[in-house]
């Protein structure tokens, strides 16, 4: 299958790419920066079913151009301006709104244009649902939004502009919404200002630093999942035969602790550390976000499209540091 994908040189969308490549289908990657060094080394063994295009997802007459030079099956529309921080979304909301919102509506107008085109993907976040009571509710597709910044908004206007599409032109569209992921290819960009936790975590224990986190941090959970299944269950929603619901849930289903991440870490690297403080000033991992969420329900997407997370928390950090290391000659050994 020929696959369009935007926001390609992302965090998230970098490994949907090479999902969609080590199954065999060619992959038109466009963002509107070059893919960088880390990206053509991380994509290195797929990079003949791999084409880069430079250009903006509002631009119209550029995505025209896209759909003339290459045949297009199927869309993964992943490209996101990731604003969740309050000080970033301050900074800039009309360009937030345009490439969240504009941009998904330049890349339905595409997609209906397409004759025969097999799905069309929206890759949205847990995000929209906010915060809940407590950190054991789990949250089905079903439960009532909640919208506290830009992003979440503009996520959950992608979603039912998405869905509006398929129903005015009769296409496959669907959105997923993913939850917490961490690993290969995690970095700040222009559009995605602050990394992950996990990555800071990471961080601290290979370069032997102390983390410091108050102990309402250590508690915070999240559905932690491993880039690889976030991006098999993508595809997993993309290559279905049939797809019973417009919008469906993907994560590892199951809630785990800072703590927990820290001590998957430890068991690497020995040497990792932490201390536990009442001044918040003293924090020095991103916890941004860290406000009580419970793990995404994930049987509808497991009871239409088959996909299971596979990659255990131990196991995904693990598999993280050793990329890390590799990945980021600064790293001690």
């Amino acid at each position: 299958m020929n696959i369009l994908l935007t926001g390609g040189s992302g965090f998230v969308p970098s490994n949907i790419i090479r999902q969609l490549a080590m199954s065999g289908n060619r992959v038109v990657s466009i963002d509107v920066t070059p893919p960088h060094r880390n990206l053509k080394r991380f994509l290195a063994d797929v990079s003949d079913r791999v084409s880069y295009v430079e250009a903006d997802i509002c631009d119209a007459g550029a995505l025209a151009t896209i759909a003339r030079e290459f045949p297009i099956d199927a869309i993964v529309h992943a490209a996101v301006i990731t604003a969740v921080n309050p000080t970033i979304e301050v900074q800039d909301p009309t360009r937030t709104v345009e490439a969240n919102v504009l941009g998904t509506t330049r890349m339905l107008d595409l997609a209906r244009g397409i004759k025969g085109l097999k799905r069309f993907i929206y890759v949205s976040s847990s995000g929209v649902y906010g915060t809940t009571k407590d950190q054991d509710i789990t949250i089905n597709e079903d439960y009532p939004v909640n919208l506290p910044t830009l992003y979440a908004i503009t996520k959950y206007a992608s979603e039912n502009i998405t869905r509006r599409y398929g129903e005015m032109y009769n296409f496959s569209a669907a959105s997923v919404r993913i939850g917490a992921p961490y690993g290969p290819m995690d970095h700040q960009t222009w559009a995605r200002n602050e990394r992950n936790v996990v990555c800071d975590i990471i961080d601290h224990a290979i370069n032997g630093r102390e983390i410091v986190v108050t102990s309402t941090g250590l508690a915070f959970s999240r559905d932690w999942t491993h880039v690889d299944d976030t991006a098999a269950g993508i595809e997993a929603a993309l290559v279905a035969p049939k797809l019973s619901a417009d919008m469906y849930n993907m994560s590892s289903g199951d809630s785990r602790s800072i703590e927990e991440i820290i001590l998957a870490a430890r068991d690497v690297i020995p040497t990792t550390r932490y201390r536990v403080t009442d001044n918040v000033d003293e924090v020095n991992i991103n916890l941004i976000s860290g406000k009580p969420r419970g793990p995404l329900g994930i049987k509808l997407l497991e009871r239409d499209t088959g996909f299971k997370p596979k990659v255990r928390l131990k196991e995904g950090v693990a598999q993280f540091i050793d990329w890390w290391r590799d990945y980021h000659p600064a790293a001690a050994a």
